[in-house]
């Protein structure tokens, strides 16, 4: 059977609809049940595009929100980070940091690379590859270790790696024992990101 990749606008119906149709022709040996579900499926798509189509913003808080975090990440904001055991109710130790906690196994280059495989037929195959997300970094999948970029009274940063839980606030900030809670002591800081022309730019 070959396969082909098929490229379709996110939210079209009428693409949707013609991938569907492509599917139910190209393989000859689907049932004639398969086929009329297949039909059906596609009538409901057309029929809720129409009557209740997916909405359409013109700015999106929640997309501001992650360009903010992706440059705060990049242009490496000040921070402040607590490192806690499971189970205890105090940090083990904080420090002001740079930037937000990274994960252990984040990859600076892709460690896969795009293969292609023919089926002898002259077609061809393309294992999927992730892009690089917009700091620069291939943010893993999971990872049992965090890195965080520690700053000294003077300045000079050093290297923590911990294998517990991190917690990192953009600013100053320390343990109230008392409270038992993280408290904010200075500004907060945030990178300024201005959108236009279809392109965004961050600043410190």
């Amino acid at each position: 059977m070959n396969r082909k990749i098929i490229t379709i606008a996110a939210g079209s119906a009428l693409g949707v609809a013609a991938l569907l149709g492509v599917a139910a022709c190209s393989h000859s040996g689907n049932s004639t049940g398969s086929a009329l579900e297949l039909g059906t499926s596609r009538q409901d798509l057309t029929t809720f595009e129409q009557a209740q189509a997916a909405p359409h913003f013109p700015y999106s808080e929640i997309r501001a929100a992650a360009i903010k975090v992706e440059a705060s990440q990049a242009l490496g904001e000040q921070t402040t980070s607590f490192f806690y055991n499971l189970g205890s109710r105090d940090p083990l130790f904080s420090c002001p940091s740079v930037g937000d906690p990274i994960p252990f196994s984040t990859e600076i280059t892709n460690p896969v690379a795009p293969e292609n495989y023919t089926n002898g037929n002259g077609d061809y195959n393309t294992i999927p590859v992730g892009n690089i997300d917009p700091n620069g970094i291939y943010a893993p999948s999971s990872s049992a270790g965090t890195n965080v970029m520690c700053v000294d009274a003077s300045g000079q940063q050093y290297l923590v790696y911990w294998e517990g839980d991190v917690f990192t606030v953009n600013g100053a900030a320390r343990w109230d024992a008392a409270t038992s809670q993280i408290v904010v002591t200075g500004q907060p800081t945030m990178p300024t990101c201005k959108s236009e022309a279809g392109k965004t730019t961050c600043t410190k």
